[in-house]
Formats: structure tokens, C-alpha cells, sequence
């Protein structure tokens, strides 16, 4: 099979740098004030499906930039922040950002990566 397949989540280099770097923005501005946040905002799984809605997958593609803005600001704003220096509800680490780097580097190279030695 010679020819190259085209999907609809496909973006460009500079799409990616684009996104990417705002992503990596938001997750440092993040990162700094999520001491000033909430540990959590106490938001039901029910509150969590009404924000998610009941559509099922959509019909039709939406750009790159506007899927990961939406995903970040609900999860930033609805999440269990267990990365927040007060939240002792489980036994995990807390996101630290070399590690959410490290994770996206393993996610780019082998997305079945359990544990990457360095």
C-alpha cells in the first residue's frame, strides 16, 4: 500500500507548534496558581455528564485548537486536583511538570510506554 492515508485529525507543523505551545502556557499558568484554587469544586458525576452532554460523537470534525481549548478548560476548571499541594484524598504523585513533559514526549514516541528510564 503506496498511498498516504488522510484523516480529518491530521494538522499541520505549524498547527501543532501553535496549539501545542499554548497548551504548554496554559498548563504553566496552570501549574503556578493551582495553589490558589480549590482542592476541589465538589461537582457530582451528574454535574460533570450535563457539562459533557448526552450527543454522542458529533457529526462533523471541529478544528484542533478548539477541541483542546474546550478540553482544557473543563478539565481546569472541573477536575480533581490531585496534583493541589492540600489534596490528600489518594496515594498518587502529583503532576509535576517535568514528569507531564516526560509523558508527552513517551505519548509522541511509543504511547504504550509504562516506564521510561533515563
Amino acid at each position: 500500500m503506496n498511498t498516504k492515508r488522510s484523516t480529518p485529525i491530521n494538522i499541520s507543523s505549524n498547527d501543532f507548534k501553535n496549539i501545542g505551545h499554548e497548551l504548554i502556557d496554559n498548563i504553566a499558568e496552570f501549574n503556578e496558581t493551582i495553589n490558589k484554587k480549590p482542592v476541589t469544586q465538589g461537582k457530582t458525576p451528574e454535574d460533570i455528564q450535563s457539562l459533557l452532554g448526552k450527543r454522542g460523537f458529533p457529526e462533523n470534525s471541529k478544528p484542533a485548537a478548539q477541541l483542546l481549548t474546550k478540553a482544557t478548560e473543563l478539565l481546569f476548571n472541573n477536575s480533581l486536583f490531585n496534583g493541589h499541594p492540600k489534596f490528600m484524598g489518594y496515594i498518587t504523585s502529583s503532576a509535576a511538570p517535568i514528569g507531564v513533559l516526560g509523558d508527552l514526549l513517551a505519548a509522541t514516541v511509543n504511547p504504550q510506554i509504562v516506564v521510561l528510564l533515563l
